[in-house]
């Protein structure tokens, strides 16, 4: 089974998804990470478990704000789209809700499996714009 770990940011500060990787790994699974950012060593110890990390970095003239919040999706949108067509998998795992977010209507197309924390719960934005991916 191919798998696609998506998460807009570094993968490496959310421990939760970290761990489904690892188990992802130990399960056998055929795991491929497309994140924002990831440490360098632990890059290094994935691909030793024959995981592909694969980074679309964020724009670095982005600042503050939520036009730069909505540039930044749009980025990551159009990068983890075109990735995701050119290589097809048996399912995507999403590992936040704003990595869902950003990856618009769209993934609602396909199987995926979303990984929402408990953090979001605090921002009626997040739990409104999430209803419909859920």
């Amino acid at each position: 089974m191919k798998v696609l770990v998506l998460y807009k940011g570094d993968l490496n500060r959310t421990p939760p998804a970290m761990s489904v990787c690892e188990h992802l790994i130990d399960l056998g699974v055929d795991l491929t990470i497309l994140t924002s950012e990831f440490c360098e060593s632990d890059v290094a110890a994935f691909e030793n478990k024959n995981a592909k990390i694969r980074l679309i970095p964020q724009p670095t003239f982005l600042g503050k704000g939520t036009a730069n919040k909505v540039l930044a999706w749009s980025h990551f949108n159009r990068k983890a789209w075109h990735f995701i067509e050119a290589n097809p998998c048996d399912a995507l795992w999403v590992a936040s809700a704003d990595t869902a977010l950003a990856l618009g209507k769209k993934l609602q197309r396909r199987k995926y499996f979303l990984q929402s924390h408990e953090l979001y719960d605090d921002y009626p934005f997040y739990r409104i714009k999430l209803g419909s991916y859920m």
